[in-house]
């Protein structure tokens, strides 16, 4: 899991794994944490004004 303090939308980014799309963290290139993958869906919800 990804250990750094703070991430951004434009830091994250997506890759497969069997069957399902994994969430990682460019620069550390480690798997988000469930809770860093909520706040992310949540500020790409509010950047796309669906909130």
């Amino acid at each position: 899991m990804c250990k750094c303090a703070k991430i951004s939308i434009e830091d994250v980014s997506y890759r497969s794994v069997g069957m399902n799309q994994t969430a990682y963290h460019k620069e550390c290139g480690e798997d988000l944490s469930p809770i860093q993958v909520s706040i992310i869906d949540k500020q790409r919800i509010n950047e796309w004004g669906l909130a």
